[in-house]
């Protein structure tokens, strides 16, 4: 973490990389940096690079308490925590919905994000809002 740890917005820099420590992940830390910097800001980096994902299977029933069968109402579960998963998006998942902001960095694949950020796009309804 970067910045004071009293201030109001928090902004997590994800980098979607399937490479640690590569390219993608230096200039989403060096934006970080930068960012932490001013004044209300408190950055957190998390590379996905290296890091089991698994990929989506549309349980929405899980993933959704109330949808299906589980009991569990919205409000008493952390977003993302009832996925049928445990690995690095969950954990990811989990940081988004306490963020204020999000910079997602990501390397060009065949005109496309690479696998590990495609995943981590797909899981997201785990902390979206259904209605």
């Amino acid at each position: 973490m970067h910045g004071s740890e009293e201030q109001a917005i928090t902004v997590l820099g994800i980098s979607g990389s399937p490479r640690p420590n590569g390219n993608t992940d230096t200039i989403v830390k060096a934006a970080l940096d930068h960012i932490g910097q001013l004044d209300g800001v408190v950055t957190e980096f998390f590379g996905l690079g290296g890091k089991p994902a698994n990929y989506c299977t549309g349980c929405v029933d899980i993933c959704h308490p109330g949808y299906g069968d589980t009991g569990t109402k919205p409000a008493e579960v952390v977003p993302g925590s009832l996925c049928r998963h445990d690995d690095a998006i969950k954990e990811v998942l989990a940081k988004i919905a306490q963020a204020d902001a999000i910079m997602i960095g990501s390397p060009v694949y065949f005109g496309n994000v690479p696998g590990p950020l495609k995943t981590l796009m797909d899981r997201s309804t785990a902390v979206i809002e259904v209605d």
